[in-house]
């Protein structure tokens, strides 16, 4: 097993942390807005998924280093050996927190009526048809997100389906569309 990190990307990780908790506290509030192009709604995927990766595995990668430290008595910043140890059992759990934490990322925003980094740079909102940022419930919220990652398995789909405002099919079917105001 290898595992590291340096004190640089830890403490990014966590001013990453602060930034996204003080956005996700923050309502949004929109008073005109158009249509979002489907560019800005792709480029703040793209910041969102970056900026979640790299703040999550960072933090979430730390762990193996701390628990490698309990174990020996020891702390380094990177670690390698070819044996296995008992502490080698919580890496599935790490896993399964970060997938977790992974959709919380996405689905905090939806629920609290804010923005995700991406967003919150490119002015984006996701708002009902009377043009209102929602608080959704949790199930509504992870529907959405489920309909935009079938957007994003076939993008071609969600080019090619798209009414005459610009909403895509995710958007149709879920009731909520992105604006950028």
């Amino acid at each position: 097993m290898y595992a590291g990190t340096s004190p640089g990307p830890i403490i990014l990780s966590l001013f990453s942390v602060v930034l996204y908790l003080l956005l996700v506290n923050r309502k949004v509030e929109v008073q005109n807005g158009r249509m979002a192009l489907m560019w800005c709604r792709a480029a703040a995927f793209a910041i969102d998924f970056w900026f979640a990766l790299f703040t999550l595995s960072t933090l979430f990668g730390f762990v193996p280093v701390l628990l490698e430290a309990q174990r020996t008595g020891v702390f380094r910043w990177h670690f390698q050996r070819n044996y296995a140890a008992f502490s080698d059992r919580f890496d599935i759990v790490l896993v399964l927190l970060s997938i977790c934490a992974f959709v919380a990322y996405f689905v905090l925003p939806l629920m609290k009526g804010s923005q995700s980094v991406g967003c919150w740079i490119l002015r984006l909102a996701t708002v009902n048809t009377n043009g209102y940022v929602v608080c959704l419930p949790f199930s509504s919220a992870m529907r959405r997100l489920l309909a935009e990652f079938r957007g994003l398995c076939s993008p071609i789909k969600s080019f090619r389906r798209r009414d005459a405002e610009g909403r895509t099919f995710y958007d149709i079917d879920s009731g909520f569309t992105v604006i950028r105001y």
